[in-house]
């Protein structure tokens, strides 16, 4: 950070850190809205069963197949 020696340079100074924190407030907002979803009973299924089930498979297709249909379970069981 520079030096403030005037009354302009202490408002830029100001401005700037205003724009700095709300950017991170904004990405801040992003990260916390992004861990609550990852901790929705769905996704806690969803990721778990996911693991499980692609460590015992072989293969881009297996794997992507599991997790497709993991997903769909998820979903169904969720609305239930």
């Amino acid at each position: 950070m520079n030096k403030i020696n005037t009354v302009l340079d202490l408002k830029i100074s100001i401005r700037e850190l205003e724009f700095q924190q709300a950017n991170e407030w904004a990405a801040l907002k992003v990260q916390v809205l992004a861990a609550y979803e990852s901790f929705s009973p769905r996704n806690v299924i969803q990721n778990t069963l996911v693991t499980l089930l692609t460590g015992m498979t072989k293969g881009y297709i297996a794997k992507d197949l599991i997790k497709r249909a993991v997903g769909v379970a998820a979903e169904i069981l969720s609305k239930k």
